[in-house]
């Protein structure tokens, strides 16, 4: 009988294990064509990962998802400057999905750090099904009086693609956690009105 409480406790325990999963979305851009102005380079192509807390829909429609985290390959453009910067940072993402095939997106992300001297340093990235654009620049006041020129240099190419991987996550499901809990103490209230008896 003992076996038998202890498997039933043990059953109390396992729909605390619940099969969540995260998925990671990776972006590969066309080739940019390579652009310099003022000693400043463009990027040769646009990178990016997007890590969510749960994998995207089969059949999405223009669907906005916010990441746990997310990076491109800008160092001003990620979410943490995004959630710690000094200034204007906007991101914005949405998919559109077949049978779980990304055949839409619309990426908006963007970092603004204007200084007390009115120095103003931009990065932007757009990408969508049309394409994609990078943008980077740098101005003051009339782009004088500062040793490092202003510049305002744009990039754009056709569409990249995606892929995507899901990750196992197991959780503790609060619901099932108490049930669990609560079967597991009847269990041992069982076991030990059972010694007592059997002492007796």
């Amino acid at each position: 009988m003992n076996v038998k409480i202890l498997c039933l406790v043990a059953c109390g325990f396992m729909p605390m294990i619940a099969g969540a999963q995260t998925e990671t979305l990776d972006y590969t851009g066309a080739a940019f064509t390579p652009v310099s102005i003022n000693g400043h380079f463009g990027i040769p192509y646009i990178t990016g990962e997007i890590q969510l807390s749960a994998p995207l829909g089969a059949n999405l429609t223009d669907a906005t998802v916010v990441p746990v985290s997310w990076s491109f390959n800008d160092p001003m453009l990620n979410s943490v400057i995004a959630s710690t910067g000094p200034c204007c940072t906007t991101d914005s993402f949405a998919f559109t999905t077949v049978n779980g095939v990304i055949t839409g997106w619309d990426v908006d992300v963007s970092y603004l750090n204007s200084t007390g001297t009115s120095k103003t340093w931009s990065s932007i990235i757009l990408s969508g099904v049309t394409g994609d654009t990078y943008k980077t620049g740098y101005s003051t006041p009339g782009c004088k009086g500062d040793p490092d020129p202003c510049f305002s240099l744009t990039q754009t190419t056709t569409p990249g693609s995606w892929s995507a991987s899901v990750a196992a996550a197991p959780e503790i499901d609060p619901t099932s956690a108490a049930g669990g809990l609560a079967l597991l103490l009847g269990g041992l209230a069982v076991l030990r009105g059972r010694k007592g008896a059997n002492v007796a």
